[in-house]
């Protein structure tokens, strides 16, 4: 598979939208109702009751849901010496994100709350603000916030534009646009600026750029069924009287169905609108057609078309319709110079009539490109249910990876080494402990192939795949600060949640090389799942994401035991790591990964021997070994 490029993104820029400036702030003063609903709780420390009653009035706690917290939390209330300690058990409970709880140790309550939602996470940036994870306090409804820092330095263009996004967001309502559900300004507070905001639907699928980089190329029904959705809310825009003038992958998002919703109207322009100045280049370059990158302001309907017509092309072909150039005034000439490729040319496999139609989306001149209600109406007899779509897309993939297999074997041989050279240079790593992980984890997962979860494993090169991956469990620690990683101490707030970040950031690592292998390299996809979820627990009160049970991928859960065995050795006998592991069914590990592991000890053990790494331990190697 080819390389898949990069996307080379120009825009106006003025302030860059981040959160709130991170300052120390003066706790508010708690309103006297609350401050004796929190009074009243015996046993509850000065500092537990201040920093809860605090939350209660940023609106990031509900007061009716205090007794329920109480409750959980028991005798325990006393260990409640400090807003860490608190703040602690909260996350633990679920009551707060860590992101929150991070931010209300340091008392930056300012823009954790729009009206009458609070913010959980920060998802990234948009062409226009910060984009959070939120939800409605009292309905629990999942939602995004968008907001904008008002700082003085901030162009007044980009206040104009985060406006206009939300009056025509609010003015369309179609199944395939994204959704406002309110809207308003967040005054000063704290001596940080206001900040303007809107809150719309939550799309949890992720986008079209990303999809690629992660998944590869798609099946054609199932491209054409997204190409589909998206020509219909465009249609919608244009009877509206706007274009939206960046159709793009990553402003096309998808549901948790395979539906498609277009998001991002910050540089959208009624056809009446001159707000856009003489001269000004808006957009992902590779994306724009070529009127746009002549006189922006005049780019009408067919400029959407071709923007859809670009993003189908890098969806079918995982790459861009013209050759990929490093300059941006590169890519401007190339697109002004002459036509582009022809989807088939780099996608033998494509139906001639849909190769016809995306080259027509993508004409040189505005008058040979169709409006977008025929381009949903032409895509319509190629699509496919997105509901079997991706079965389609991984028999595509699998055939093409079979068809290079001797050279995805070796890339992937010649990556896997290279990551694990990184990993074993962390401290408290080694080669000798990454061989362990994965002899473990080997192991284990033969024991486990014949039920029907685990069919996969019967297949001798799925368990080396998952060797392969068990190696990499650590690979997140590369960018963890070592003050993180040092657990012979009580680790601070930040620092703990910096540790709690290293299956993220391990998985960013691999996703990357998704991007540039795309799904070609099959480890990868169990590597993903068993870098960042191997520190999840059974019972849901693990890190990253507190998934729970069968929620947690397969390879994860094995490699989970496998990493908790390996701490447990560190400290114990073989046979109390042995018992520590079988008290953990239910509650840290899969019962079935546990009575696995019970069944192979004495093959676990012979790897220990044949790998001993003695100075990381603080028993005496010679302790009998444990045993079924």
């Amino acid at each position: 598979m080819n390389t898949l490029p990069a996307l080379t993104t120009v825009r106006q820029t003025a302030a860059s939208p981040q959160t709130a400036t991170v300052r120390p702030a003066v706790a508010p003063v708690i309103p006297g109702p609350v401050a004796e609903r929190v009074a009243e709780v015996p046993g509850l420390p000065p500092a537990g009751r201040r920093f809860l009653g605090e939350l209660v009035h940023a609106g990031l706690l509900s007061a009716d849901a205090l007794p329920d917290f109480f409750a959980r939390v028991g005798s325990r209330l006393g260990q409640f010496t400090s807003r860490e300690r608190t703040a602690d058990a909260l996350v633990g409970l679920h009551a707060l994100t860590r992101y929150v709880a991070t931010r209300a140790i340091a008392g930056q309550y300012h823009g954790l709350a729009f009206g009458g939602y609070r913010v959980l996470d920060r998802l990234g940036s948009g062409s226009v603000g910060v984009v959070f994870r939120g939800e409605h306090t009292t309905l629990r409804r999942p939602v995004a916030i968008k907001a904008v820092n008002l700082v003085p330095e901030l162009n007044p263009g980009v206040v104009a534009r985060f406006f206009r996004e939300v009056r025509l967001l609010s003015q369309i309502d179609h199944p395939n646009v994204v959704a406002v559900h309110d809207a308003g300004r967040l005054p000063e507070a704290e001596g940080l600026p206001g900040m303007a905001y809107f809150v719309m639907d939550l799309v949890p699928g992720g986008d079209l750029e990303n999809r690629v980089y992660d998944h590869g190329t798609a099946a054609v029904g199932v491209a054409a069924e997204w190409g589909r959705q998206a020509a219909r809310a465009l249609a919608a825009c244009h009877a509206g009287g706007f274009v939206h003038r960046d159709v793009k992958p990553s402003n096309l998002l998808l549901t948790a169905t395979g539906g498609v919703k277009l998001i991002d109207f910050g540089l959208a322009r009624e056809f009446a609108s001159t707000l856009t100045g003489p001269g000004t280049l808006l957009g992902s370059l590779e994306f724009l057609a070529p009127e746009q990158l002549q006189d922006a302001p005049t780019a009408g309907e067919p400029a959407d078309v071709y923007g859809l017509g670009a993003t189908l092309f890098w969806v079918l072909t995982g790459q861009l319709p013209y050759a990929q150039q490093t300059r941006a005034s590169d890519v401007i000439a190339a697109i002004q110079a002459g036509p582009p490729r022809r989807p088939r040319d780099l996608r033998p496999d494509l139906p001639p009539a849909l190769d016809a139609l995306v080259t027509r989306m993508l004409a040189r001149h505005p008058g040979g490109r169709p409006t977008a209600a025929q381009v949903a109406a032409e895509l319509a007899p190629f699509t496919t249910d997105p509901a079997t779509g991706p079965a389609d897309a991984v028999r595509h993939l699998e055939s093409t990876a079979r068809a290079t297999a001797v050279q995805l074997d070796q890339a992937r041989q010649a990556v896997v080494a290279a990551l694990a050279e990184v990993a074993a240079a962390r401290p408290g790593e080694s080669k000798a402990h990454q061989a362990r992980i994965a002899g473990t984890t080997r192991s284990v997962v033969t024991r486990l192939s014949a039920g029907t979860e685990w069919a996969a494993f019967t297949d001798p090169r799925a368990v080396a795949e998952l060797g392969r991956a068990a190696v990499l469990h650590d690979l997140g620690l590369v960018a963890t600060p070592d003050d993180a990683i040092d657990a012979t101490g009580q680790r601070s707030p930040s620092d703990q949640y910096a540790y709690e970040q290293h299956p993220v950031q391990g998985e960013a690592v691999l996703a990357a090389l998704g991007r540039l292998h795309g799904d070609a390299l099959p480890f990868l996809r169990v590597a993903r799942a068993a870098v960042r979820h191997h520190h999840e627990r059974f019972d849901g009160t693990g890190f990253p994401d507190g998934l729970a049970g069968k929620q947690i991928p397969a390879p994860a859960r094995v490699v989970a035991a496998a990493v908790a065995y390996e701490e447990y050795r560190r400290t114990h006998t073989p046979f109390d790591a042995a018992v520590m592991i079988r008290a953990g069914a239910k509650l840290a590990f899969d019962p079935a990964v546990v009575e696995a592991f019970v069944a192979a000890l004495p093959e676990i053990e012979r790897h220990y021997e044949e790998l001993a790494d003695p100075d990381l331990y603080g028993y005496d190697a010679a302790v009998e070994h444990p045993t079924s």
